[in-house]
């Protein structure tokens, strides 16, 4: 940026290297992710330059509950087996 430009529409500067530190652990408390996670967080906002919740639930969460063998064997709702 050149010197004549107002201060309001310069960038702020770049947090010191103990600030980043202090920044980081704050995510890492708020955020409930661990320091790992937290250091690809941040990597990917430095690229993408958005945060987005990549958790969730995986697409075949529940494709083992829903095999063939598994739903015929299990008992219909109200209906007791062991009564004869």
């Amino acid at each position: 940026m050149d010197r004549r430009t107002p201060k309001r529409f310069r960038p702020p500067p770049s947090p010191s290297r103990p600030d980043k530190g202090v920044l980081r652990l704050y995510v890492v408390k708020v955020s409930g992710l661990s320091r790992q996670q937290t250091t690809r967080l941040i990597a990917r906002f430095r690229t993408d330059g958005r945060l987005e919740d990549r958790l969730g639930k995986p697409l075949n969460a529940y494709s083992w509950a829903v095999r063939t063998g598994d739903v015929a064997s299990e008992p219909e709702p109200g209906v007791r087996r062991d009564v004869v």
